[in-house]
Formats: C-alpha cells, structure tokens, sequence
C-alpha cells in the first residue's frame, strides 16, 4: 500500500475504526431486520466482529503484520496482579447484588434468574464461558479497547477517552432497540437505561486497561461478565414490579466511577506514571 494512503489512515484511524465499525455491524443488522427477521438473533453473532475486524484491518494497514501480531499478543497477556481477576470477574456481580439488596431492602423481591437457582454453580462456569466465545467479549474488545482506547486517551486522557468509547459504543447497539429480536441480546434493558449504563461500563474498562498494562485479555473477561450478568441471567429486566433494580445498578455503577475517576485520576485512571498506549 502507498505511503499516502497509509499515512492518511494513520491520521483519521480513530474516524476510520469509529465508521468501519458502524457501518460492518449495522449494514449486516438493518438488512437482516428488514430481510430475514428470523435469522436476526443469528446475524447480530456476525455482525458484533465488526469492532475486531475494522481493528484488524486498520492495524495491518498502518503498522503491518507486526502491529497485528502486538494487538493479538495482548489478547494473551495474563500476568496481572491476582486483584484485577478479581474485579474483572465479580466487580459487576457485586455491584448489581448490592443494588438488588437496596432494592430488597427498599420491599421489592429478589429478581427471578432466567436459569433455576438450584443449577446455577453448575450452570453459571457454563454460561460464562461461552460469553467469551460467543457474542461481544472476543468480538468487540480488540476493537473497542485494543485499538480505539489507547488512540484516543493518549489525547484527551482516559476518563474522556472512556466516557466518549461508552457513548459510541452504546449507540453502536441501537439496531438491537429497533428490531426487537435483538432486545434479549442486550438483557431487554430500555436504551434510556442501557446507554448510561455502557457509558460507566466504559470508563470502568479504561481503568481496569491501564492497570493491567493493556490488558486485552482482561477487556474480554470483564466484558464476558458484564454479558453474563446482563444478558444470560437477565437480573436488570423490568418487570411487574418495575424497574427499581435496574436503576439502582445504573446509579451505584456511576458511584463507582466516580470513586475510580477520585482515587485513580481523570488523566489516567490510574497511580502509574503514564498510561498503556
């Protein structure tokens, strides 16, 4: 490829990603709404690679087969300290008991899981598992984070660089709120409710990606729990009793974000002297 094209990639890489991965993943979602509306659930399983591969694409054409195998690599990079496994794992988890507990407290009833409690510690390994393989944790999060994060926060710091990857990547899900074969993908969450939510997701990714030493790996566990508490255990849905649940799990995840973005700072989201690029 030419140095020209090369060089003008490298410069707008981000609006490159940004739109590559938009226009992949909605391009394959709004034709198989319209067209095939009983293959939808199958198609979104195509269409979340677009973060991934616009990432892929982009990284061989500004820094070559090298730069793909770095991105790739830091899929593998596992050696965090052991307390970051422990956030990454049950971090979500803990935050939405909490918030069932308020809500419990409050004289709501604890939600019902969409699997029988009974099964659940056999059941749960199970279900995490295939969230790795299946959906959005390998798919989306060497795009979003391997590549998009580490661009981004170098200009304009990672609590920024968080908060704007959350709008973007919560808006990049608006198909699923259009079609609703896709709504269960994402938990049947409302996207008023959803949007926020992603957005302190975002940053709470940022923060765990610059104290792991960027960490892909650690992007792809978080994710895969965030899925399997949103998604396969459907605690956050509303229903007869209404949507207390999921409003205390929005409002004490901003707590915690705040609380990352007062301890850590807003530059970096964390103590080190510089963050991972």
């Amino acid at each position: 490829m030419n140095s020209p094209t090369r060089t003008w990639f490298k410069q707008h890489s981000l609006i490159a990603f940004f739109a590559l991965s938009y226009a992949i993943a909605w391009v394959i979602w709004i034709l198989a709404g319209i067209l095939a509306p009983d293959l939808l659930t199958a198609l979104i399983l195509v269409g979340v690679w677009a973060p991934t591969v616009s990432a892929i694409l982009l990284t061989g054409i500004i820094s070559g087969k090298a730069g793909i195998r770095e991105l790739l690599r830091r899929g593998l990079y596992w050696r965090v300290g052991i307390q970051w496994y422990a956030i990454v794992l049950f971090g979500i988890a803990l935050i939405g008991a909490a918030a069932i507990a308020i809500h419990v407290a409050l004289g709501g009833t604890v939600p019902q899981l969409t699997i029988p409690s009974g099964q659940l510690y056999i059941l749960l390994p199970i279900l995490y598992l295939s969230n790795i393989f299946i959906g959005g944790p390998i798919a989306e999060e060497f795009g979003w984070r391997g590549f998009a994060l580490p661009k981004l926060q170098a200009r304009i710091g990672a609590l920024y660089a968080g908060l704007l990857i959350g709008v973007i990547w919560g808006l990049w899900h608006l198909p699923f709120f259009i079609f609703l074969e896709g709504a269960s993908v994402i938990g049947n969450i409302p996207f008023v409710w959803y949007l926020p939510l992603v957005t302190a997701w975002s940053v709470m990714f940022a923060w765990i990606y610059n104290n792991t030493n960027g960490s892909v790996l650690m992007m792809i566990l978080f994710h895969a729990a965030i899925n399997t508490t949103l998604g396969s255990l459907g605690l956050f849905q509303i229903t007869s009793e209404g949507a207390r649940p999921l409003l205390l799990n929005v409002v004490l995840t901003w707590v915690v974000v705040a609380i990352i973005a007062a301890v850590f700072g807003s530059a970096q989201l964390s103590r080190k002297r510089t963050s991972v690029e």
